[in-house]
């Protein structure tokens, strides 16, 4: 059977709608790292695949800001509950509400434990080190681009109430962008008493103006949050192979709602495929073959690292992995290019070359004007390999690993990556593909 007849079961098989569901049902969930909803995100893509007959298993760490795998530790657990921002003076506006737009937070922040903290807008513009120990702004909240978590130390060591971070030349500038503190426990505990928020650019710069034409900003700020040592986990599922070696899949399930296409979009193709695979094989579309099939996934970094450390087993089996993060988006809204981001050349395999040609069968759908030859219906490319997401952990344990990734996406990292933003039949063309 060529390779042509092998994508066409696959295609038939294949639910965009299921898929669909999927980034639907994950994207309710905060899935901040540490979290209760990353907790219940998790169960339910552990569900998923024990419903399909798979052999799924969890690796289990803590996130308690102590435990450390290769140099990395795991931030300390956290959860909101609530959270509001207001601007109080020179006029009253409400701007953000922690149920309308999650990431108005940023991860890991303490909270204000039951107080409404008020206080004045000091902008800094840029961090640079020391910038606070010519600016006072004990009793305040510092407004200020990007860099949350350095600000934020240095913020909370001059005795600021709050920091307020935004993101300068935004592709959307009415998206509340998403950052994380990732604490440890000795850095929850030393900081507790000044929180981290997160506005839009087109609040910062209002802000900005007032303050420039001579007016006093005041502020208020409720955020009910807590943190606390939570269990952590990565899933296992395998469909399995003559011999114990693997062809791995990856993607992380973790980030705020709704998050739908960092990373939902991965995590819901990764459960429509391992659902495909179990599917095609038991009807008897395909004979196994040697390699088995070995679906993963983590929250980001931390869980891929959990697992070389806790059972490196589970990643030597594996031969070669392809990592699913940002697959799904709709690339007329979000103005992003499907990439083939290549393993390194330093770990050569077949993998790279037979990507691209696969690729090609499953993209180059349509005809061109004379009909001659066919033309792709997304746009996308092969890039050389590029830093950024779990295929890293592997290429760092000497695994040739690829990654499928969508990009630019002028949504990524806010508020605004909304399912809405997600192609059923891109989500379709990426699972067949991979």
């Amino acid at each position: 059977m060529n390779l042509e007849s092998v994508v066409e079961i696959f295609e038939k098989e294949f639910s965009s709608k299921n898929t669909l569901e999927h980034v639907y049902e994950i994207s309710r969930y905060h899935r901040i790292q540490g979290s209760q909803g990353l907790i219940d995100a998790g169960n339910y893509i552990f569900k998923q695949a024990k419903s399909y007959g798979l052999s799924v298993k969890k690796i289990t760490f803590k996130f308690d800001g102590v435990s450390e795998f290769f140099g990395f530790t795991t931030p300390l657990g956290w959860d909101i509950r609530d959270a509001w921002f207001k601007i109080v003076k020179p006029h009253e506006k409400l701007v953000s509400t922690f149920k309308e737009v999650p990431t108005m937070v940023i991860a890991h922040s303490p909270g204000t434990c039951g107080e409404v903290f008020e206080g004045e807008i000091v902008y800094v513009g840029y961090w640079k080190p020391g910038i606070f120990r010519k600016v006072n702004v004990e009793g305040k909240f510092v407004l200020i681009s990007e860099r949350p978590y350095n600000v934020f130390v240095e913020a909370a060591r001059a005795g600021a109430k709050g920091i307020i971070v935004f993101k300068r030349n935004s592709p959307e500038p009415n998206a509340v962008p998403y950052f994380g503190l990732f604490l440890t426990k000795k850095e929850a505990r030393k900081y507790s008493k000044t929180i981290a928020l997160s506005v839009s650019e087109k609040v910062a710069n209002e802000m900005i103006s007032a303050i420039e034409h001579g007016r006093d900003v005041v502020v208020q700020a409720f955020v009910d949050a807590e943190h606390r040592v939570k269990q952590g986990f990565s899933i296992v599922a395998d469909v399995e192979g003559e011999r114990e070696e693997y062809v791995g899949f990856i993607a992380h399930y973790c980030h705020p709602s709704p998050g739908a296409n960092d990373n939902a979009s991965g995590s819901a193709t990764l459960i429509e495929m391992a659902r495909t695979i179990r599917t095609i094989y038991d009807r008897g579309e395909l004979n196994r073959g040697e390699f088995g099939f070995r679906f993963i996934w983590v929250p980001e970094y931390t869980g891929t690292l959990a697992i070389l450390a806790k059972e490196p087993s589970a990643i030597s089996e594996i031969n070669f992995l392809i990592n699913l993060d940002m697959v799904g988006e709709s690339q007329w809204k979000t103005g992003s290019v499907f990439n083939i981001i290549k393993s390194p050349l330093v770990l050569p395999y077949f993998g790279n070359e037979l990507a691209e040609y696969v690729a090609d069968i499953v993209f180059k759908k349509e005809q061109t004007f004379s009909g001659s030859t066919r033309t792709p219906k997304i746009k996308y490319a092969s890039t050389e390999y590029s830093i950024g997401s779990d295929h890293d952990v592997f290429c760092f344990a000497r695994k040739s690993s690829i990654m499928l990734n969508q990009w630019p996406d002028k949504y990524y990292h806010t508020h605004m990556d909304t399912p809405d933003k997600v192609d059923p039949e891109m989500l379709k063309m990426a699972g067949v593909m991979a």
